[in-house]
């Protein structure tokens, strides 16, 4: 089986997950920690730290959350993926800043109406920093505008992977639950230790999820340049 999927045509969650495992079958190490450290950074300033701290968390996640992307696309692509290629971010670290400035702000001001109108532009919005990745010139707006176009017709789709994933989510959290319950010297109640507890476990979904995330990507990058070739061989 080859993660190549120029030919790919589309793909349901199972078969998403399926290349997600395949990706992820000799990298689970540096793919956990790609993805601790790029899901636990911000979060780890904490709500009594300084504003300064808050807001070089909020920086520098920026730039990871495009280093991540780039580490599991290629991934996906049977490409030699490092650690280091989380920090590929940094390299585009203005444009990854006003990228996902952007991306807040339009789902946000979504949210603003009702909370299933932020979660629909969250989802029209979820391809912006694949593309970037793909095309490091194009500008935070152009970046948001394709993953639009992308994900016309298929954002559906995409919830239902990620949905897809809850019974794993619930596993992990009932386990991260049970060992809190189990281990001695720690408190249930106290919500540091708890909330590391269940982050370690949930961590393998997270870094299976985003496996399957760049795998949606990737399909859907094949599929619209089937369609458009297509639409060029039938205008022709």
């Amino acid at each position: 089986m080859s993660v190549n999927q120029e030919n790919y045509y589309y793909k349901n969650s199972s078969d998403l997950r399926e290349i997600a495992r395949w990706s992820l079958r000799e990298n689970w190490a540096s793919a956990l920690f790609v993805t601790a450290v790029a899901t636990l950074f911000g979060p780890l300033t904490g709500p009594e730290a300084h504003w300064l701290l808050d807001l070089v968390g909020f920086l520098v996640g920026c730039a990871l959350l495009l280093g991540s992307v780039h580490y599991f696309l290629k991934l996906n692509r049977d490409e030699s993926a490092q650690f280091t290629d989380l920090f590929y971010g940094f390299k585009q670290f203005v444009s990854s800043f006003l990228t996902y400035l952007l991306f807040i702000l339009f789902i946000l001001l979504w949210t603003l109406l009702l909370i299933i109108p932020g979660i629909i532009a969250a989802l029209r919005y979820a391809m912006t920093f694949y593309i970037l990745n793909d095309e490091p010139d194009l500008k935070p707006l152009q970046a948001i505008k394709r993953s639009s176009e992308m994900m016309k017709g298929h954002k559906w789709d995409f919830f239902k992977l990620h949905l897809s994933f809850i019974g794993w989510y619930l596993l992990t959290i009932i386990g991260g639950i049970i060992t809190i319950g189990l281990l001695p010297g720690v408190d249930m109640e106290d919500p540091y230790w708890s909330s590391v507890i269940i982050a370690v476990f949930i961590l393998p979904v997270v870094t299976y999820s985003s496996a399957a995330s760049a795998a949606f990507y990737v399909n859907r990058k094949a599929m619209q340049q089937q369609e458009g070739a297509s639409l060029g061989s039938g205008a022709s």
